[in-house]
């Protein structure tokens, strides 16, 4: 097999675009100073460029709609791949995509999301342009883009929906550019259509612009050369008109209105208890505190005096205090709530909404829960949620309760007053229902103030009447009628917008809806939970994976799919086969007896160059294939220290084994360790044929002396000099300097599980799962590192979020199939591997089936008592234990690292030498994927067994840092004595060779 050297790329990062996140402080919003847009590339100092960019809105009553068409340019000498994240706000949409392809905008196609990141992955090892535009956690959305050329550039273009938010009797438009060099070219046109009135321009930082009449549009456009657009253009769109506005498509029926409501609601009861949820999380630093608590504090003085439950939650709950307040927030608890430690991930399936104390719940989060979801609870209390961040899951927060008991709060699109006065209020919520005529779908809602009502769908007749009612409680403030007679609109797309209000309400119970939400996102062009856009460059690849394609490419696509070939139905039977093939091979491997009659131990290959001059020579070359390859050398030792570099932070961990006196599955921590099997066990190694016995290694005493972890980074010296209670506190006062670097997390969390401080640990380690939203990478190395000191449950958590990111991958179902075997989850176990088993991954890879019926049948062999058996074919239920058995995997796709066992006739077994003369066993050699690798070997002879990893390279366009390796060792697998050993460690370099452990058989 060849090992394909491919051109480096570097991660691309593009900070915050289509921000337009509001914080309010007066009734008009005014823009948070975000750096726009800006492409940094992780570890160099070199920042790409806006070549030019075009702004194009247009308004109409309270519809904006914001086209961004963009033009980067790369100075450097090397291809780079773009990762571009944004939050958008609550009232956003993204409803278009489009990249440049061979000089032309191609616009994107709906693509479900799995499907998407699969395409993607494929497409970009091939070197072919792609581009991905998708949704992560909550408002974030990400976009992907391959390749940015070498001294050119790249085009793209997104386009925002809104609906606008109202203050000062007009819709308020705000485009905040916050970018610190000058553009070449910018261009902004603003077009509010069908306006009677002139649009009042309140801020113009960067750009001259006035309106002037056309028709019945007022249009102002400004085109500059040089231009930095730095700062905040904003305007007034006056409503002069208050009746209502009804807007229809040409084709099929869609409606949208909106008309102002004045409701004189009443004020709700004082109540004597209140229940505060506060999210003390790592993201709770994005909250706008001291805005949250100005709010709290308006609404206490509003119930007089009120028993006040505090709850602080992030992957743990805990009571923080109880008091009663009369009148405002005493100052003490505010100062206590601002200089709360903020850190960990966020757990919220732990807290019971009804266990809370309190009348009222109001909860202070981002809504972005990593580590486990809030569970269904049926509460009658009111639910107040207040959303403060930039990022923020706004369904979750709206609907985490049915909406006549939930108020949401966004405080980036409303005032403290406005939010007061929706919290002192039952909640308000639209009931709509067809009076005569058929409607295909309805929506209602309230917009943010809560001054109007806006409604939209699909009728299924020309004349509907509709009947929409303002409800509190169980009574009915507001009860109109209206006619599907109305305007219909050119210049919006009413459809689209019908669209995605009601793909909205369908998120509500997302999964019951799954189906439907994909159905409707591909009819209208709408990101979802379940969608992205995709832009493909040649018609083949839509072809191959089934995407439809853009109008221009559907004729060429029609073609080419009535001449491809049906997709082979026996795939399955196909995987099935191969998956008894290697049970079979394994089979027969376990039921021979080793060393073999007529079989000859090998030359041991002498020891070659040291690896550090043995790395720069094949550094040399350009391609190194398998069969080209020499034996490497077998080691000299275990090396004393091991490097690791993340992030310019260095960590040095020495790793081996001790097995003695281990229960089952147990993992220790700290302490210098051995594997050693006894006498009775062992056996003595068969002299060499044709020439002297090796000598074997006595030792009296089984022992390889190490250290844990280490670490060059510049504050390890102060850690190592540090009294235990002290360095938690030390981690704190450094994080805000290394807060975006994993290593720096990994050091402080390792230091603080060896000295016992397995809690402060946790909650540094989950930090992790915070840095980067929605990256599988990043989840699983946070789920090894807590199955590392036995924190299984939360390594479940884990785990269920890398399934949930990464389907596609047959890892993410290994990883938590295993994950629940230690949890005791057995029935859960076996289901997870039987789906890893029979599932082909996305390069149609199913050489790690035989691993995983290995892995069920030390599962089914250990647990007698499971029932969930029927189902497991009778072909791959077979005993096969084995003395040794060591598992390697890691964190990174398109990556390849080797599991090298020497044995101890110095023979070393690898992916040239699979088995070995005493019966050492290697799996599969996986050039790009996760692994893993498997060494068995059924009966252990004494002597030394050296472990070492090889880092052969990668092929990862993105870097997004190094490599973590996964090593599990066992002892006695597949028997009631079985015992594992974990090993977590990082790499440095391409071309690295690692020494894991040492285990010595006596």
């Amino acid at each position: 097999m060849f090992k394909i050297k491919y051109l480096s790329m570097l991660v691309v990062v593009l900070v915050c675009f289509l921000s337009n996140m509001c914080s309010q402080i007066s009734n008009v919003p005014q823009a948070n100073p975000n750096v726009f847009p800006r492409l940094s590339i992780k570890n160099d100092s070199v920042e790409l460029e806006i070549h030019r960019m075009s702004v194009d809105v247009k308004t109409m009553s309270n519809i904006a709609l914001t086209t961004y068409d963009i033009t980067f340019y790369n100075p450097l000498n090397r291809l780079l791949e773009g990762e571009f994240s944004f939050p958008l706000k609550s009232n956003q949409q993204i409803v278009g995509f489009a990249m440049d392809v061979n000089g032309i905008l191609r616009e994107g196609v709906v693509v479900e999301k799995n499907k998407g990141t699969r395409v993607f992955e494929t497409i970009v090892r091939r070197g072919i342009d792609p581009g991905l535009l998708e949704k992560t956690s909550g408002n974030n959305f990400r976009l992907r883009v391959y390749p940015i050329p070498a001294k050119g550039t790249k085009r793209i273009k997104i386009t925002c929906q809104e609906e606008l938010v109202e203050a000062d009797q007009s819709y308020i438009y705000q485009l905040p550019l916050m970018y610190k060099n000058p553009i070449e070219d910018f261009s902004i046109v603003v077009n509010a259509v069908k306006s009677d009135v002139k649009p009042i321009i309140t801020d113009n930082d960067f750009t001259r612009l006035s309106f002037k009449k056309d028709g019945d549009n007022y249009i102002a456009s400004s085109l500059n050369a040089k231009v930095q657009p730095s700062g905040l253009f904003q305007m007034k769109l006056p409503i002069n008109d208050h009746s209502a506005s009804l807007f229809t498509s040409r084709f099929g029926n869609y409606f949208y209105t909106t008309y102002p409501i004045n409701i004189e609601t009443s004020k709700k009861e004082l109540l004597d208890s209140i229940a505060v949820l506060w999210d003390v999380s790592g993201s709770g630093l994005n909250r706008d505190m001291e805005k949250e608590l100005q709010l709290l504090s308006t609404y206490l003085n509003y119930h007089q005096t009120t028993h006040l439950s505090i709850y602080a939650f992030n992957h743990q709950l805990e009571k923080v205090r109880e008091l009663t307040v009369q009148g405002k927030i005493p100052a003490h608890l505010k100062d206590e709530l601002m200089s709360t430690v903020y850190d960990g991930g966020t757990r919220m399936d732990q807290i019971d909404l009804n266990s809370l104390k309190g009348k009222e719940l109001i909860i202070f989060s981002d809504g972005m829960m990593n580590l486990g979801e809030l569970p269904e609870t049926n509460t009658q209390k009111t639910i107040i949620a207040v959303s403060s961040s930039q990022v923020s899951d706004h369904t979750f927060l709206r609907n985490i309760q049915p909406q006549e008991r939930v108020v949401f709060i966004d405080l980036g699109t409303s005032t403290i007053e406005s939010a007061y006065n929706k919290m002192i209020t039952d909640p308000l919520y639209v009931k709509t229902s067809v009076a005569s005529g058929k409607v295909n779908y309805l929506v209602g809602k309230l917009s943010s103030d809560q001054n109007r009502v806006i409604v939209s769908g699909r009728g299924l007749s020309d004349e509907a009447v509709l009947d929409v009612k303002i409800v509190c409680g169980d009574k009915v403030l507001i009860n109109n009628n209206f006619q599907l007679q109305g305007e219909a609109s050119y210049e919006l797309p009413i459809a689209r917008l019908c669209a995605a209000n009601y793909i909205t309400v369908l998120s509500q119970n997302k999964e019951d809806n799954k189906d439907e939400i994909i159905r409707m996102a591909k009819a209208y062009g709408v990101i979802t939970d379940y969608t992205s856009l995709m832009v493909l460059e040649r018609v083949e690849d839509y072809v191959r994976f089934k995407i439809d394609p853009p109008a221009e490419l559907q004729k060429e696509y029609n073609e080419l799919l009535q001449r491809q070939p049906q997709w082979n139905s026996n795939q399955n039977k196909v995987a099935k086969s191969d998956t008894l093939s290697m049970v079979e091979a394994f089979k027969k491997w376990w039921n021979t007896t080793y060393p073999l009659s007529d079989a000859k131990l090998p030359d041991i290959v002498l020891p070659g160059p040291t690896e550090e001059e043995l790395v720069p020579a094949i550094r040399e070359q350009p391609a190194i294939t398998r069969q080209q390859e020499q034996a490497p050398p077998p080691p000299t030792g275990v090396a004393n220290q091991l490097t690791i570099v993340e992030d310019d932070v260095e960590m040095n961990e020495d790793l081996s084994l001790d097995f003695n006196d281990m229960s089952v599955e147990e993992e220790a921590v700290d302490a210098p360790v051995f594997f050693m099997i006894a006498d009775s066990e062992a056996e003595d190694l068969p002299p060499r044929r044709g020439g002297s016995d090796v000598p074997i290694i006595q030792t009296p005493a089984i022992k390889v002396n190490t250290v844990a972890w280490d670490s060059t980074a510049v504050y390890i010296a102060d850690i190592q000099q540090l009294p235990t209670n002290e360095l938690y506190s030390y981690y704190l006062n450094k994080k805000g300097e290394y807060s975006r670097q994993p290593s720096f997390y990994l050091d402080m969390a390792s230091y603080l599980f060896e000295r016992g401080r397995i809690e402060e640990g946790v909650s540094v380690i989950t930090n992790i799962a915070e840095l980067k939203i929605d990256n599988a990478e990043i989840y699983r190395i946070v789920g090894q590192k807590l199955l590392q000191v036995n924190q299984v449950e939360l390594a479940v958590k884990v785990y269920e979020k890398v399934l949930q990111l990464r389907p596609e991958d047959v890892q993410s179902y290994r990883d938590l199939a295993l994950t629940y075997q230690k949890q005791g989850s057995l029935d859960k176990a076996v289901d997870m591997l039987k789906i890893a088993i029979e599932k082909q991954d996305m390069r149609g890879n199913r050489s790690i089936s035989g691993i995983l019926v290995n892995e069920l049948n030390a599962l089914l062999n250990c647990n007698k008592t499971l029932e969930n058996t029927d189902s497991i074919p009778a072909s791959w239920m077979y005993q096969m234990p084995v003395d040794i058995r060591i598992v390697l995997s890691w964190s990174s796709d398109n990556s390849d690292v080797d599991l090298w066992v020497t044995e101890p006739t110095g023979e070393r077994c690898y992916y040239q030498n699979k088995n070995t003369y005493l019966g050492g066993r290697l799996s599969q050699d996986i050039t790009n994927g996760f692994g893993p690798e498997e060494y068995c070997i059924k009966k252990a002879v004494k002597g030394h067994y050296f472990i070492q990893a090889n880092y052969y390279g990668d092929r990862r366009q993105s870097i997004s840092g190094p490599i973590t390796l996964y090593a599990e060792i066992f002892r006695n697998y597949g028997t009631s004595r079985q015992t594992s050993r974990r090993v977590v460690l990082q790499l440095k370099d391409k071309k690295q060779v690692i020494d894991l452990a040492e285990i010595i058989v006596e």
